[in-house]
C-alpha cells in the first residue's frame, strides 16, 4: 500500500490554466468504489481530493472515474489513483458543478449553475462556455442525466418532489414535469435498468427508491 479565476463578465464562465505503509499506520481517506448492488467489498478504493466529489467519463473508454470541484477548479483524472491528473479553472467560486455528456462525442466535461443559468463546456478545457441558458428557478437543484436515450445529457431540477426535465440545452419549460419521492429525499440520476435513458431514484434513510422511467408513481426497484 502507498501512503497522497474569476468571470470576464456574466455571459460565461472566464479562462484558466490549467510512502511505503507503516504497520498500524492510519489510513488515508479514500472512496470505495462498487461494481454492483451486491458486491459488499469495493472494487477500487480511490484517494480523496479536496473539493466535491464527481464521476464521469473523461476520455470515452466507457468506464467512469473521478473528479474534484473546488472554488473554480476541477481536478479530473483517467485512472482510479488520481497519480496523473488534470486541472482546469472553469466558472466561478461558488457555482454549482455538472457532469454530462453534452454534444454526444462518449466523453464527459463540466458545466456550472449560477443561480438559475447553466453554463456548458463541451470540452475538458479552459474558456467560456459552449451553450448557456437559464431554466426553473435559482433555489431548485439541478442534475444532469441523458433523459430521452439520444445520447446527449440535459438538464432537471428537482423542487421539493417535483422533477423537471429538459431533453435540450434550452431555457424555457420543462418537457417532463412529474412528482417523485418525498420532500427531504436525496435525489438520483442514472440508468437503473440498462434501457439507454436515465431516470431519478431517491435515498431515504438508508433505502434507495428506483424508478426506471421518467414519471411518477411507485418506485420500480428498492434497494
Amino acid at each position: 500500500c502507498v501512503g497522497a479565476g474569476q468571470a470576464k463578465d456574466d455571459n460565461g464562465p472566464d479562462e484558466g490554466v490549467t510512502a511505503p505503509c507503516v504497520v498500524n499506520a492510519p489510513q488515508a481517506p479514500g472512496i470505495d468504489l462498487h461494481n454492483d448492488w451486491t458486491e459488499v467489498v469495493a472494487a477500487v478504493v480511490s484517494p480523496v481530493l479536496d473539493g466535491q466529489v464527481l464521476v464521469g467519463d473523461w476520455d470515452g473508454d466507457g468506464k467512469d472515474t473521478l473528479a474534484f470541484h473546488s472554488g473554480n477548479t476541477f481536478t479530473y483524472s483517467n485512472s482510479y489513483d488520481m497519480k496523473k491528473s488534470t486541472s482546469i479553472v472553469f466558472g466561478r467560486e461558488g457555482d454549482v458543478p455538472l457532469v454530462g455528456d453534452w454534444d454526444g462525442d462518449g466523453k464527459d466535461s463540466f458545466a456550472i449553475r449560477r443561480g438559475a443559468e447553466i453554463f456548458v463546456r463541451n470540452s475538458l478545457s479552459a474558456g467560456d462556455a459552449d451553450t448557456s441558458f437559464v431554466f426553473g428557478r435559482a433555489a431548485a437543484v439541478p442534475f444532469s442525466g441523458d433523459f430521452n436515450g439520444n445520447g446527449k445529457d440535459t438538464i432537471a431540477i428537482v423542487r421539493d418532489n417535483v422533477i423537471l426535465a429538459k431533453n435540450t440545452l434550452a431555457g424555457g419549460s420543462e418537457d417532463v414535469r412529474l412528482v417523485f419521492g418525498r420532500v427531504g429525499d436525496e435525489f438520483y440520476v442514472g440508468d437503473w435498468d440498462g434501457d439507454g435513458k436515465d431516470s431519478f431514484a431517491v435515498r431515504r434513510d438508508n433505502t434507495f427508491f428506483l424508478k426506471n422511467t421518467l414519471s411518477g408513481g411507485n418506485a420500480d426497484d428498492i434497494q
